[in-house]
Formats: structure tokens, sequence, C-alpha cells
């Protein structure tokens, strides 16, 4: 048997599908992450009612790799370059940033807050958030309009969640 996978190029036929077998499971929402979406997918959310929290490419860094010289200049570009262009899509509800990136740090707290002013100054009509999974460590849980976490219960750590609760 032989199976054709498109890649990164998703036919808008593969992401009709997609959209069919969420709205058959119930969703109406979804989370783009880790990187602004396609135009066409955009459209099929903006047609079917779909709401989506959209969100820059930015996803699991540690301070060091939020520190290379390019880092700030990248995350800028993708966050106007995301604004500019799905700005008009009215299925997009939040604007997201930065997901599970060095949040717990000072130097990462400076970056979310640049990343969230920038946003702000571009839509000041949508909420801004972030994922964490640094619970009880991120110190840039303020920042966001929406606090975000993605847990990750028996995954990657031991079960957490009755802990996580009780704080």
């Amino acid at each position: 048997m032989r199976i054709m996978l498109p890649g990164c190029a998703i036919p808008l036929q593969l992401m009709a599908q997609d959209m069919d077998l969420m709205q058959e499971a119930g969703a109406n929402a979804l989370r783009t992450c880790h990187y602004p979406n396609d135009e066409r997918f955009l459209d099929l959310c903006d047609e079917r009612g779909i709401l989506v929290w959209e969100e820059n490419h930015a996803r699991g860094l540690g301070l060091e790799s939020m520190q290379n010289p390019n880092f700030d200049r990248q995350c800028e570009d993708c966050i106007r370059e995301m604004i500019e262009n799905h700005y008009n899509h009215p299925s997009i509800i939040i604007w997201g940033i930065l997901n599970e990136c060095a949040s717990e740090t000072e130097e990462g707290r400076e970056k979310y807050a640049r990343q969230y002013a920038q946003i702000k100054s571009m839509d000041a009509s949508r909420p801004t958030t972030s994922a964490t999974c640094r619970h009880f460590t991120d110190i840039s849980l303020d920042l966001p309009d929406i606090v975000s976490f993605n847990m990750y219960s028996s995954w990657y750590q031991p079960l957490y969640f009755p802990l996580f609760l009780k704080r």
C-alpha cells in the first residue's frame, strides 16, 4: 500500500476534511500552534465560524535560544506579518506568542512584554496569550490578557494536576 503525504503544503481539500472532522466532533475553536497559518485555512475558519487562536513561530525555547542576536528581530517580523496579513479575519479571536519559552526568567519576561506590546500597538481589539508549562515558576503570567496552561499530566512528568489545583 502506498500512502502519499503532502508534507507542509497541505492541499485545500485536506484542510476542509480536517475542518469537517473537527466540526463533526463538536469543536468550534482551534489553536494554530506554532506558527501563523495558511491564508486559505483561515478563510475556511471564517466561512465555517471556527474561532482561531493564532500565534507566532517561537516555541519551546530556552533562554539561550532567546538570546540569539536574531531572535527579537525575527519575532518582531513574524508578529508584524501575522497581524498585517491576518488582521481582517473575523475568525481570529486571540493572538498568541512564545509557546513554552523562558517565561520563568527576567530576560524572558522582558521579551514576552515587548511582544505583547507590539501586538497591542497593532491590534488592541483582540486579547493576547501564550501557553506556559512552567506552572509554578512562570513570572510572566501577569502580562497576557488570558493565561493559558499546557498540561502534560503523566506525559513528561509525574501526575501533578492535583497539586496544581491546590495552588
